[in-house]
Parts: C-alpha cells; structure tokens; sequence
C-alpha cells in the first residue's frame, strides 16, 4: 500500500506504472505479482495501466491484448466473499469497446 501512490499517480498523471504500460516492462511487473502472462500479451498500450485486483488468480494466454479495464477475480456475494481463478485464452481483446477471441 506504501507503494500504491508512487506507481499509480506519484509521478504525473499515471505514475511510474504510466510510463512502462505497453512495453515488455508492465508484464514482468505483473509475473512478479503472480500473474501467468503469456507470450506476446499487449498489457495497456494506450497507456492507461490496466487495473488487475488479485493478480497471483490471474492468467493471460498468448496474444492477449488488455486495455484500460479493471481485472478483477472475486465476487462478493450477499455478504460470501470469494476468490477465484480467472483465466483469459489465448487470442482474446479485453478494452472497454470489445471483448471477444481472435482465434
């Protein structure tokens, strides 16, 4: 949490996050949180940092695109909070315009 404010919006609009989404960078960051990202995944290319709640439940496939949206893998439900496994499949776009396989 410490570091929260730094990444996110410390320095400038988008924080340190900002200036490394879309390149190679972001996707180390995300597999050091716990993320399975695959091979040739687009993480943020627009430069809005992809917001990811549970990253260690989440696994992106190959040629994955995610932009400026939110990952979240829990539900709570009338109160039963849950945690699960949330798996993107390879070829897949996650934007706010369109959600859909390639392949």
């Amino acid at each position: 949490m410490a570091l929260s404010r730094p990444l996110n919006k410390g320095f400038g609009n988008s924080g340190v996050l900002g200036s490394i989404t879309g390149t190679a960078f972001i996707a180390w960051y995300y597999r050091a949180l716990g993320a399975k990202v695959g091979k040739n995944c687009s993480i943020g290319a627009s430069g809005r940092v992809p917001l990811m709640t549970e990253p260690d439940l989440v696994e992106l496939g190959s040629d994955v695109s995610v932009d400026d949206c939110s990952i979240v893998a829990h539900i709570n439900s009338r109160g039963i909070f849950t945690l699960n496994r949330l798996q993107i499949g390879n070829g897949y776009v996650v934007s706010p315009f369109i959600v859909r396989g390639l392949y």
